[in-house]
């Protein structure tokens, strides 16, 4: 059987293809091999382009043997296509490891996939550690600041900087010969100053590296985010956007509650000369504005059956027919009023 020493050249990309480089060249040059990691595979595969698309060719053949080594040439285990996968890509080993480790650790775990089509879709973040940030986004005390972001919500967020590192004691792990750790860094946002912590994977000690691209920052390297902590009992005047609205929505869907007379599952909102239809989102939206204030929301949402009567109705015949009656001469909206 052929054996081929090989290291890990580059970790997962987004095909699930790790790269790993032989350590003994061909022709004066290191070959390539690809390792197809879905669910933990593990498949050896030659790979076409391997320092740019990396796509897979042919798998290899059962009689290959590869021996994996870790960054200093020693061997760490070996196996082919023929064997089951003796060894997890990093990303899946390093969750299973700090699983096991932060069982004591306080912290909060946020959704990355709703976040990611939260953010796709409206623009919004569902992160609890950013709506925590955004409480202090307050236009009394940082107009100046908010308008050189443009009020942009991911430009305040962003705004943070890493000042202390923690390595957690008893978290230190070994993959391929590295050693790894699980650090806690302090975390301060540069506007308002609140500081919180990130629970980050590094190496054992901890090294930090410079971002060209980033002005006078430093960061700690590291290999995944974990979670993070901020004190809840300290927080800003403010709510962010979709708090804000979840409130307002909870409330209207009490007050004004969708029945099987109701067409697709829109309300009719009148503004000034107008009635249009729109989402319990969109009357809510509107009914906030720009204003953001927890005081003012909750205000709101305390008020909301004065402020919108008359004016928020369940889409039903006859509530088009009240409308009509109320508001003589009011235009629908894309003919809602029919």
């Amino acid at each position: 059987m052929k054996e081929i020493k090989v290291q890990l050249y580059r970790n997962e990309n987004d095909s699930y293809v790790e790269l790993w480089k032989t350590l003994e060249p061909v022709n004066g040059k290191p070959k390539y091999y690809g390792r197809y990691t879905y669910a933990d595979l593990g498949t050896w595969y030659y790979v076409c382009d391997p320092l740019g698309y990396c796509e897979l060719d042919s798998q290899v053949k059962d009689d290959i043997m590869f021996i994996i080594c870790d960054e200093n040439g020693n061997e760490c285990v070996r196996y082919s296509n023929a064997d089951e996968n003796p060894i997890p890509k990093f990303s899946t080993y390093m969750k299973k490891k700090w699983e096991e480790f932060s069982k004591n650790i306080e912290h909060n775990v946020e959704n990355y996939t709703l976040n990611f089509w939260s953010e796709a879709l409206t623009g919004e973040t569902t992160y609890s550690i950013n709506q925590w940030l955004l409480t202090f986004k307050d236009p009394d005390l940082y107009k100046k600041e908010i308008d050189d972001m443009y009020g942009y919500d991911e430009n305040w967020t962003s705004r943070t900087k890493e000042i202390a590192y923690k390595p957690i004691p008893g978290t230190e792990f070994e993959y391929l010969g590295h050693r790894y750790q699980f650090t806690r860094v302090t975390c301060e946002h540069e506007i308002c100053g609140v500081r919180y912590f990130e629970f980050l994977c590094t190496d054992s000690p901890y090294t930090m590296e410079d971002m060209p691209w980033i002005k006078n920052k430093t960061y700690v390297r590291n290999y995944g985010y974990q979670g993070n902590w901020f004190d809840p009992t300290n927080v800003g005047k403010m709510l962010d956007k979709r708090s804000a609205r979840k409130l307002v929505i909870d409330k209207l869907k009490k007050l004004y509650p969708q029945t099987e007379k109701s067409y697709e599952r829109k309300m009719l909102y009148v503004d000034g000369n107008y009635c249009y239809e729109k989402s319990y989102g969109d009357i809510a939206e509107a009914l906030i504005g720009k204003d953001l204030q927890k005081s003012k929301v909750l205000e709101l949402v305390d008020n909301l059956k004065e402020v919108t009567e008359d004016i928020v109705f369940v889409n039903t015949r006859e509530n088009k027919q009240k409308i009509k009656e109320k508001y003589p001469g009011i235009y629908g909206y894309d003919w809602c009023l029919l």
